[in-house]
């Protein structure tokens, strides 16, 4: 039968191990959100760049069919659809978080 100094030296070192592990636990849970890849197209920045890019596409597609858009008016436009693209996403995302908080109520 252990002393009751090694009991509590032995439940300090288990909650210890318990804290630590609980730690390591959320690290680990947030690295795996940060490599999904919902995070990265949570990102306005990264949205700019993939309708960038798009625009740089159709840019070079319109440009052998002598539409006449310039490389400023692509950006321009992908400019415009990516800030249209986040207000409807946050507008929808507002009806959703609106709707669920009166269905609880």
């Amino acid at each position: 039968m252990p002393s009751p100094q090694t009991r509590r030296d032995l439940d300090d070192l288990r909650n210890g191990l318990t804290d630590k592990l609980e730690e390591l636990h959320r690290r680990a849970k947030v690295a795996r959100e940060m490599v999904t890849p919902s995070t990265y197209l949570r990102s306005p920045w990264f949205k700019l760049g993939a309708i960038a890019l798009v625009g740089a596409g159709l840019y070079a597609s319109r440009r052998t069919t002598a539409t006449g858009e310039t490389l400023l008016h692509a950006a321009v436009r992908s400019a415009v659809m990516t800030t249209v693209g986040l207000l409807v996403s946050h507008g929808v995302r507002s009806l959703l978080e609106t709707s669920a908080g009166d269905e609880q109520a």
